[in-house]
């Protein structure tokens, strides 16, 4: 959406390329019998201000969204394969406030949206894990993954009551996963992360309206979890 986005695109793919050709040079921790796991997590998740492109019939302009924190909340359930290996599926909602109507900048006073909205997803993501040995303990282990993302629905407030603007829509993504994992019992598993979803160019139609907001979605998120192992 700005003169940034090939950068931006390229960092996450040397990042994406980092984690690829680290992991296997790496030994794993942790227990060596393949397991099924399912477990929960929530979190804080931040977002940077984001440029936005509307379109509204012959009308085009690009506005400013300016974000606040938001949170993060969701659930797994995964597979370790007994190598280091893990592959789970989860569903997971985040979304972060909108700090102020920056958007549309030339709405006239009567249309421009009032008061505080978000900007938000669902999603279900499928990751792939890989546990390290970074810390020498039997009940401590760092991870490191990466997931694809289908966002079921990115949905963007603007505003609240009757000026307030709706939109949204979906898309694909791909996030980097960060993390620690420790064995509370043979059952219990606490963990902390640390993860980054990148969407972009996504299109969200306007609810009862005719405008299309073409923005991307790039949360990061730091999240506690629990799961048990059976």
């Amino acid at each position: 959406m700005n003169n940034a986005k090939p950068l931006q695109s390229a960092s996450f793919a040397l990042l994406l390329a980092g984690v690829a050709v680290a992991v296997p040079g790496l030994a794993r921790a942790g227990s060596t019998e393949a397991h099924w796991y399912a477990g929960a997590m929530g979190g804080f998740a931040s977002q940077s201000d984001q440029s936005l492109a509307f379109t509204s019939g012959a009308n085009r302009e690009n506005g400013n969204l300016p974000l606040d924190t938001g949170s993060l909340l969701g659930a797994r359930i995964g597979r370790s394969f007994g190598n280091g290996w893990r592959l789970e599926g989860e569903f997971a909602y985040q979304g972060m406030d909108t700090k102020g109507p920056e958007f549309p900048p030339r709405a006239p006073p009567s249309q421009a949206p009032v008061g505080s909205g978000d900007y938000a997803s669902t999603a279900f993501a499928l990751n792939a894990l890989y546990d390290l040995n970074l810390t020498g303990s039997d009940k401590a282990e760092t991870y490191v993954g990466l997931g694809v993302v289908r966002l079921t629905e990115v949905d963007l407030d603007i505003g609240s009551g009757s000026a307030g603007r709706n939109y949204s829509g979906s898309g694909n993504g791909l996030q980097a996963l960060f993390g620690a994992r420790y064995s509370l019992d043979d059952a219990w598993t606490l963990d902390v992360g640390l993860r980054y979803l990148r969407a972009t160019d996504l299109s969200l139609d306007q609810e009862n309206g005719a405008g299309r907001i073409r923005a991307d979605y790039t949360p990061w998120a730091v999240t506690i979890g629990i799961d048990r192992r059976f």
